[in-house]
């Protein structure tokens, strides 16, 4: 709901938490929340750019975020 109403923010907390505060914990998608919320920021114009060099930063960073790819590579 986040995603939709706000995407900017929610685009910002995504990077904080995923890219900051999980940095040292082990990653989880928390039941696929944050994919559908990733999802939803990457179908919405504004936030596009911005998500996906998000998840191409995660999945740079390691085998946990690989999942998140399909995001960007779905049409």
């Amino acid at each position: 709901q986040l995603a939709r109403a706000a995407p900017q923010d929610t685009l910002k907390i995504a990077r904080l938490h995923l890219r900051e505060v999980r940095v040292n914990q082990p990653y989880s998608l928390n039941g696929d929340e944050w994919k559908d919320a990733l999802r939803i920021l990457y179908e919405t114009p504004e936030t596009r750019i911005g998500t996906e060099n998000l998840i191409n930063e995660l999945v740079e960073g390691g085998r946990p975020f690989w999942g998140l790819a399909e995001i960007v590579r779905t049409p």
